[in-house]
């Protein structure tokens, strides 16, 4: 790597493989002179870009990059590179450095080289680049994903570091084993399997698309391997290590069988140095599949970039990291527990305390279970919780025996949507429906059906509207003419009642103009008679009177007066009432008026009988128009109907781009079904079910949000495969048992990692699942931490064979409940569930050691061949589909000591099936998770005790005692143990810690010894039976010929 580059690098990053392209324009080349040159050359030589920040504004991608001596500001630009805005150098760079880099930055390591891009011209070492100016849109993306994510992540946030504890115990050992595991896997693969070729010659390309011929003398012609289209990778003179050379990848593009030979054209897809080619006498291997190290290097990287769903690790793992006793909301779990609890088989307190716990926790839940303590049984109650309140729950193991076990039982809650991913041959019959390519095709049929359906709707939409549009038209007039008539009718009544109330007003007003005109003439009658009575007087009286006849007189002539104003207005009064009441007629009897009163009624009646039936159900439904709404006194049809013939013509528009969207679409499924409707189903799952590693080995599933991850089995699992589905979600529920079979560290792992001077502490993770790393550091921290639960009651086998274990492995709290009432033996003449016949009486009791390494007995294996005979009607029983399952099960820990007891058994002749005789005798692993009545052990080993002495190692493996509890606790009725007993018993061997000086765990034959005869002392006592061979074949009856 250059030396130009910053001294520190963060440990988030990202690797290009391709070219890293900046272009920088004249305008800012001219704005900073001084800098162009320098700028141009730290670039070109640069090995990493840091980037220290970036931010999105008005919808454009901003970044601050950083290079030894330059800080300059870049967008991501419509070319596909990074186009420089502005440059700082010297001291305004130097000031703001350190605050940069302690602020967080992002580490681009450039493996294809850098590039920039000024005054038109291509600047670049890589002289294979291309003459594009940009990058690959998808690198680019990709590129810009990363940083996103690492600066969008929480904003960096400190919790979502790795620091150094993490690093060193957690993250470094998984490197570490994917590493090294990988390089096995390759040396197996292509130990044997590869082409010679003679030599190697270059013949076109440049970059990652080199292409060479490989020609061969040795190949076979015949061969059907090394094909067209075949990926191949071929061996390079390059050393990774004394045992491995570096291998380039490629395609073999063109196969050309000659006579004297056979060529291959091979297209390579990475970037090499032609010089690290064999270019005679080399090799070339059919490529391995490297997909778990790939899984396990994105899963690494995402949690160093802080962008893993799974945030309380870094916590949980960190310097001070424990567990979050904190406990999630759970809406409605008092509802759900009560629906548990009243259930005819409802779960234990044990169960009920892991479910309730598994439901609550914060971060990670560790479930303890023993053997038939119902681990599937929790599962399945935290998977129907969490889907019934909307979750998305991952069910991982390591094995896909294990996942399936769990879907079928979740399969039968209707709110389970489930998607099993995995190679389809490796998946259960009774799961191979979950399948994506098994769904695929169902699921189009019913979604084109739907579809078929919602097509359906539209066009009877459309046509709807259609028909209504018509109608409308061809009543449209009718409601014009109707708002007319109204309209003129209306008018003339206003007019009317307007001249009505002033025929009335003239009506009263003559009236009163009469009444007045008859008061003032009475007045007056009265006046006269009074004036010509007083006139008649004569005398003095006459003299007297004369002042009021003047009076009389004066007032007649007013009265007159009056009474002739009061005639006049009389008389204008009847000549206005009479012209009024002419008016008023002229109105009501105008033609008209009387012709649009006619039509008004015949339209109003004609109206009232139109219906608009309409009824679109489809996406864009219309209030109903109705005719009384429209006969409404305050509504004008017209514009009712106006609006609303609009509002029919813009949902038909919207009905025929919905029509079009649908008919692309039912063409799309047609013809891309499978891509269209997985991702369809991923989207819709709530269960999705995978190995570990599988979870992450489809693009489709890579990315796929998950609310809870349930790792089942996780007893079995080491860190390295563990840790990819803990970072699938934020809250991990595992269940598992470290105190049954462990996992298996591969030999030549751990020899390349001592090889390699990884430290013992890490390699000691190889030999033990990262359950039990995490049970074990949990219960040291705080034995009563919310975050364990152990499972307590088994109902599998009687307590007369699970006391032992109990007792021995889990602290006495593996209790049996199981009901010895109905109990009866399988084999006769047997009393109790736990027998063992001892060999160590028989001549011919001692072990061969077989050539390949392994054991076998002939003794035991022809004791267990003949029980299996004394049985062999009741050997095997339809279960309720009719299949037909083996009752009875023999182990042994030696696959040469199980191919003899298959022998043997087929020499009895009972007319068993060569796949019911594997059915019964197989290997421990192979009866992992199963159980049957009745169980035998054959124990295998034994020698004469003056050759092998109790002082030296006798047993080999077997002293892993983890394995002897999966054995002994498949039985459901009986378990038979057969042995030299007094020889396992005085086994004295011990393997001591170098470093402590006390004896390394499960690697003591001491402890075997003490276990067995923790064995043997129930078996004698009146919860067992205790035989020598000829014992047991005298009480059992059971022929020994």
């Amino acid at each position: 790597m250059q030396n130009n580059i910053l001294n520190l690098r963060p440990i988030n990053y990202f690797t290009l493989k391709e070219e890293l392209c900046f272009f920088m324009g004249g305008r800012v080349a001219a704005g900073r002179p001084e800098d162009r040159d320098g700028i141009i050359d730290e670039i070109v030589n640069a090995d990493c870009v840091t980037v220290c920040n970036h931010i999105v504004r008005d919808d454009r991608n901003y970044y601050v990059f950083m290079t030894a001596n330059y800080k300059f500001n870049a967008i991501r630009s419509d070319d596909n590179n990074f186009s420089i805005t502005s440059i700082f150098s010297g001291r305004e760079f130097q000031a703001q450095k350190k605050y940069l880099y302690n602020h967080g930055t992002f580490l681009i390591i450039a493996e294809g080289r850098t590039a920039i891009v000024a005054d038109g011209y291509k600047n670049t070492l890589n002289e294979e680049t291309s003459e594009d100016w940009g990058m690959t849109p998808e690198a680019l993306t990709e590129l810009c994903d990363g940083i996103d994510a690492y600066f969008f992540s929480t904003e960096r946030s400190e919790e979502l570091k790795v620091d150094n504890k993490f690093a060193r115990e957690i993250i470094q050992p998984i490197k570490n084993f994917t590493k090294y595991e990988d390089q096995v896997e390759q040396l197996d693969a292509y130990k044997d399997n590869y082409v010679n070729y003679d030599y190697c010659e270059f013949v076109k390309g440049k970059a990652k698309k080199k292409t060479y011929k490989f020609f061969s003398s040795s190949f076979d012609p015949d061969s059907e391997l090394y094909c067209s289209e075949s990926r191949v990778a071929i061996e390079t003179n390059e050393e990774i290590n004394e045992d491995f050379r570096r291998k380039i990848k490629g395609i073999i593009i063109d196969r050309i069988d000659e006579e004297n030979g056979t060529s291959f054209i091979v297209e390579f897809i990475e970037q090499f140095d032609d010089s690290i080619l064999v270019k005679n006498n080399g090799h070339m291997f059919l490529q391995i599949n490297d997909v778990q190290k790939r899984v396990r290097e994105r899963v690494i990287q995402s949690i160093e970039n802080g962008t893993v769903d799974s945030g309380y690790m870094y916590k949980l793992f960190g310097r001070k990291g424990h567990p979050s006793a904190e406990e999630d909301e759970a809406p409605g779990w008092d509802e759900f527990k009560a629906e548990l609890l009243s259930k005819e088989q409802k779960p234990n307190a044990s169960q009920m305390l892991a479910i309730e716990r598994g439901i609550k926790t914060k971060d990670i839940q560790l479930v303890l279970g023993p053997p038939g303590t119902g681990k599937t049984t929790v599962i399945v109650n935290w998977v129907k919780y969490f889907v019934k309140h909307g979750k998305r729950v991952l069910v991982s193991s390591q094995n896909n025996s294990a996942v399936d076990n769990v879907l079928e039982r979740v399969g039968r809650d209707e709110n389970a949507r489930i998607i099993r991913i995995g190679n389809i041959d490796k998946i259960q019959d009774n799961c191979k429906q979950y399948a994506p390519e098994q769904q695929v095709g169902k699921t189009a049929e019913d979604y084109l059906e739907k579809l078929k359906m919602s097509q359906s709707g539209i066009l009877k939409d459309m046509s709807g509207i259609k028909e209504t549009l018509a109608y409308v038209e061809s009543v449209y007039d009718d409601y014009k003419l109707f708002s007319d008539c109204r309209k003129t009718t209306w008018d003339s009544a206003l007019l009317q009642k307007e001249k009505l109330k002033q025929l009335s007003d003239f009506y009263n007003e003559k009236c009163n103009a009469l009444i007045k005109y008859r008061s003032i003439y009475e007045l007056r009658i009265r006046k006269d008679i009074a004036y010509f009575a007083l006139k008649k007087k004569t005398g003095f009286l006459s003299f007297l009177l004369k002042p009021i006849i003047f009076l009389l007189d004066k007032t007649t002539k007013y009265l007159n007066k009056k009474l002739k104003e009061r005639a006049d207005r009389y008389i204008e009064s009847i000549q206005d009432y009479n012209r009024s009441a002419e008016e008023f007629k002229a109105l009501i009897t105008d033609a008209k008026y009387v012709s649009a009163k006619k039509t008004y009624g015949e339209i109003l009646q004609k109206c009232s009988g139109y219906k608009f039936d309409l009824k679109n159900e489809g996406p864009f439904p219309i209030e109903p128009l109705s005719a009384d709404y429209l006969l409404s006194d305050n509504v004008d049809p017209v514009t009712e109907i106006d609006n609303y013939r609009r509002k029919l013509t813009d949902i038909y528009a919207r009905l025929v781009i919905v029509k079009k969207t649908l008919d692309d679409w039912g063409k799309s499924i047609e013809t891309h079904r499978t891509e269209i409707v997985t991702d369809l189903l991923v989207e819709n799952s709530n269960v999705v079910g995978a190995t570990c590693i599988g979870i992450n080995t489809r693009p489709k599933f890579r990315k796929l949000n998950f609310d809870v991850s349930i790792i089942d089995e996780s007893g079995q699992i080491q860190i390295h495969n563990a840790i990819v589905p803990m970072t699938r979600a934020p809250k991990t529920l595992m269940l598992g048992d470290h105190l049954q079979i462990p996992p298996a560290a591969n030999d030549a792992v751990v020899k390349l990692c001592r090889d390699n001077e990884v430290p013992e502490k890490q390699i000691e993770l190889l030999n033990k699942s990262f359950f039990e790393y995490l049970f074990t550091r949990f219960e040291k921290e705080d034995e009563n931490t919310p975050n364990l639960t152990r499972l307590d009651e088994q109902f599998r086998m009687p307590g007369n064979i699970s006391d032992v274990i109990s007792d021995w492995f889990y602290k006495g709290n593996y209790h049996a409940h199981y009901d010895m009432g109905g109990w009866n033996p399988i084999i006769s003449g047997t009393t109790t569930p736990l027998i063992t016949i001892s060999t160590s009486r028989e001549r011919n009791r001692f072990e061969t050691a077989e050539q390949g390494g392994g054991y076998s007995n002939d003794l035991e294996a022809r004791m267990a061949a003949k029980i299996v005979a004394s049985l062999a009607g009741s050997a095997f029983k339809a279960d309720k589909s009719g299949v037909s399952t083996p009752q009875i099960g023999i182990i042994s820990a030696y696959g040469k000591q199980v191919r003899l007891i298959r022998q043997k058994i087929t020499e009895e002749n009972l007319g068993f099936s060569p796949d019911q005789v594997y059915s019964i005798a197989a290997s421990l692993d192979s009866f992992q998770g199963q159980e049957r009545p009745l169980i035998i052990y054959s124990c295998t080993r034994s020698a004469d005790a003056k050759r092998v002495p109790p002082s030296r190692a006798r047993v080999g493996f077997l002293k892993e005692l983890r394995r002897l509890n999966v054995a002994f606790t498949r039985c459901q009725i009986q378990l038979v143990i057969i042995g030299d007993f007094d020889y396992l018993t005085t086994c004295e061997y011990e393997k001591i810690d170098e470093e402590t000086g006390e004896p390394v765990p499960n690697q003591s034959e001491k402890k075997y010894s003490e276990f067995m005869t923790k064995v043997l002392d129930q078996a004698k006592s009146d919860k067992g039976e205790f035989y020598y061979v000829d014992e047991f074949y005298e009480r059992t009856g059971i022929s020994n010929v």
